[in-house]
């Protein structure tokens, strides 16, 4: 009996001091705060928590995640979707490739992102309630993973359109290396690192909503290791400088630009063979490092278009639309900014685009 009283004792200590911490730790306070959706503010999106380990991809959305409204967001199939395709043959569909920005990582409800609003645009624009906009994106993200999903996906789903607006990211593989762009070996395989969980990290959020000792030692475990999915897959320990990334940006040559082409041709060469129409969309970055060569690539991009081979470009970037509430920082859409984008894109599709009038 003695033993029980003891232990008793000794968890009700671990408890009390552990309360004073989390109410003076400012760091901890924070992390737990996202970690266990307790508060939302800015871009928590690339916390772990929303992500899971994937063999090919590194990392993709948790299936059945459910965001800080208790809404679940992803699908059974690891998708931003509220359904699990169950009639996807009998509609026409769109899917829509790219990182956080198709995704739309400071948006937190599935309706307020921009493939959504596109396809209730779409359907009212051309009058059929066939069509189904899915959304392939996953916040960070680079053309490499978006081409193996799709190419994994694209007989299952049978997309009669394809949007790719997924341009920036290749740029982060260079910048967070202290590799020259020269020695990135093509698959990131030098550069990059699989996503890997340990059992502490999956158990421990769900204690530390009951145990002030677990929302301590989450809070410690998770600051040190695994706040950043980005970060957290690539090989450099530091997150990188405002200055360490322009200077390694600036040794980026065309030759590297051209492996995100070569990519893009997959994109076109995949969608040629099974007669699905492809349009490319130049991403808006509209300040910060990476710009220029976002618009570089975007130049680069708009000279693969042939209507006659069913591949479009819409140049969303030199289209106006700097308003600074579009934009949560450089290139991250607000839900109006998704309105707009997803406005833009519809007009250009149901003006260039016949496929999902059949």
């Amino acid at each position: 009996m003695t033993w029980i009283i003891t232990i008793v004792v000794i968890l009700v200590i671990s408890e009390a001091i552990s309360y004073l911490i989390c109410r003076s730790n400012q760091d901890i306070k924070e992390i737990l705060k996202k970690a266990l959706k307790m508060e939302r503010k800015g871009d928590v999106s690339t916390l772990m928590y929303r992500y899971a380990e994937h063999p090919f991809l590194n990392f993709y959305p948790r299936p059945y995640y459910k965001n800080s409204y208790n809404q679940k967001i992803h699908n059974k199939f690891g998708f931003r979707a509220d359904d699990d395709f169950e009639n996807i043959d009998n509609n026409l569909t769109v899917y829509c490739v790219g990182a956080s920005a198709t995704y739309c990582n400071f948006i937190e409800e599935n309706e307020k992102t921009w493939p959504c609003i596109l396809e209730k645009r779409l359907k009212s624009e051309i009058g059929n309630d066939r069509i189904k906009v899915i959304n392939g994106g996953c916040g960070a993200w680079t053309t490499l993973q978006s081409l193996t999903r799709f190419a994994s996906w694209v007989d299952m789903l049978k997309p009669k359109l394809v949007i790719v607006y997924d341009f920036k990211n290749d740029f982060s593989v260079f910048a967070n290396t202290n590799l020259p762009p020269s020695d990135v070996m093509p698959d990131y395989v030098n550069v990059m690192k699989p996503l890997r969980f340990d059992k502490l990290t999956t158990f421990l959020p769900w204690i530390a909503q009951y145990s002030y000792v677990a929302k301590v030692l989450y809070g410690n475990h998770v600051n040190s290791k695994y706040l950043n999915v980005r970060f957290h897959t690539f090989t450099l320990k530091e997150i990188p400088t405002h200055e360490q990334v322009e200077e390694r940006l600036n040794k980026v040559t065309d030759k590297e630009l051209d492996l995100t082409i070569s990519r893009f041709k997959s994109f076109i060469s995949i969608c040629a063979y099974r007669k699905i129409n492809i349009l490319f969309v130049g991403q808006k970055v509209i300040g910060g490092v990476f710009r220029s060569y976002v618009m570089r690539l975007n130049d680069k991009v708009k000279s693969l278009e042939d209507h006659d081979k069913g591949c479009y470009f819409y140049d969303f970037n030199r289209d106006g639309h700097d308003e600074k509430d579009l934009f949560f920082d450089n290139m991250h859409f607000t839900p109006r900014g998704a309105e707009v984008f997803a406005e833009c894109v519809k007009e250009h599709i149901t003006k260039n685009v016949s496929i999902l009038k059949a």
